[in-house]
């Protein structure tokens, strides 16, 4: 694996790690949908997090997440590499009740 691969792979495991710290104990899966916009010459991400078992809980991006999002395009622009305007962080306990975590990206 690569050196950017490998960077990317731990900011991703960050921040589905800060997605696994944000949401409700009584939470045992979530998903988070990202939009990265750079239209007006300023990078904006905002975050919607919701829960697909039916919990209403409202819970927001945290720093960390937001940290990592960040951290993760400035590392793809550094590197010269295509950068997602869509990510899509899926996080889900096991019955073994540990968190494993997907993660799409649309460009």
């Amino acid at each position: 694996m690569n050196s950017i691969l490998e960077s990317q792979a731990k900011i991703d495991f960050d921040i589905a790690n800060a997605l696994i710290m944000a949401t409700p104990e009584s939470w045992t899966s979530a998903e988070m949908e990202v939009e990265r916009d750079e239209s007006n010459g300023t990078e904006k991400i905002s975050v919607l997090i919701f829960n697909k078992e039916g919990r209403k809980e409202i819970v927001q991006g945290t720093d960390d997440i937001y940290d990592g999002l960040y951290k993760l395009s400035g590392l793809l622009k550094d590197s010269d590499a295509e950068i997602w305007v869509r990510a899509f962080y899926s996080i889900a306990m096991d019955d073994n009740e540990h968190w494993k975590y997907k993660v799409k990206f649309e460009y």
